[in-house]
């Protein structure tokens, strides 16, 4: 027991936060250590969700919550900018700058930034808020922090901000998603790090696991990773009763009725382990 307690206590942030959530988890009822050690799940490994877009993770999430209230995700506006066809997932480095404010705006140091991204567990994604009186009449964002973040270990970047330099971007591999492409350079500095930020309406967190596709960015609970596939495949498959209902050539008003009806039981679902 006193080697748990020394385990936990010296983890990094991200550590703990993981730690919490399979704590959470068990709470709900789920079998923890045998779903992880089923799964192969691990606070470094979340490529599992690539291959699920981020409105069907909103519905799966609300398949485990039984609401829709409390899920976060942005509201319109956050364009891809790149191509790419898999969902972007990483864990959020937050950070808020200007573009149109003097160094008095309580300027910090590029490199106490650069270490704070650095040593966030990864992967990485820049979730990155434009504070300027108006977002994206300049840019904190081109070929030059693109490298930068690119050798910090992150995978692409979110903002509601104006992005430049687009082609060195997917040049490298580095994901933009943004409110808006621009010229402008103005004068970009970041303003604050590692805290909760709102972008496009949804607040997030510093080391929250976020996706992120051509519908926006939704946030993943922690406590949800391990049953986030079972939520999906029964998404899946009741969406699949009704497309195959829908084909068939006795199709009608009342059979469809009665397709839907089966879809909402009289217990909520429940993953099974």
């Amino acid at each position: 027991m006193e080697d748990s307690n020394r385990e936990n206590q010296d983890a990094s942030p991200n550590r703990r936060e993981f730690l919490g959530a399979v704590s959470a988890a068990a709470l709900l009822g789920f079998d923890v250590q045998t779903t992880f050690a089923e799964t192969g799940i691990t606070e470094n490994n979340l490529d599992f969700l690539k291959k699920y877009s981020t409105s069907l993770l909103e519905s799966a999430i609300y398949l485990l919550k039984g609401t829709h209230d409390g899920i976060t995700l942005t509201r319109p506006g956050l364009l891809r900018q790149t191509d790419a066809s898999e969902t972007l997932v990483g864990y959020a480095v937050t950070s808020v700058f200007s573009t149109d404010a003097d160094d008095a705006r309580g300027r910090r140091d590029n490199p106490d930034y650069w270490n704070y991204v650095f040593e966030e567990t990864g992967p990485k994604i820049a979730v990155s808020v434009d504070a300027s009186r108006s977002a994206g009449t300049g840019s904190s964002w081109g070929q030059q922090n693109a490298h930068i973040h690119k050798g910090l270990g992150c995978r692409g970047v979110l903002t509601n901000g104006g992005v430049r330099d687009i082609k060195v971007f997917r040049e490298i591999g580095l994901e933009v998603f943004s409110a808006s492409l621009t010229a402008a350079h103005g004068n970009p500095h970041f303003v604050e790090f590692g805290k909760t930020v709102a972008l496009n309406g949804a607040k997030i967190n510093s080391g929250d696991v976020v996706c992120a596709d051509e519908h926006g960015a939704i946030v993943v609970p922690r406590e949800y990773l391990p049953v986030i596939e079972q939520a999906a495949a029964e998404t899946a498959r009741r969406v699949s009763l009704v497309a195959e209902y829908s084909r068939r050539k006795d199709f009608s008003p009342a059979g469809l009725a009665d397709v839907i009806k089966k879809l909402r039981p009289t217990t909520p679902w429940r993953p099974t382990r």
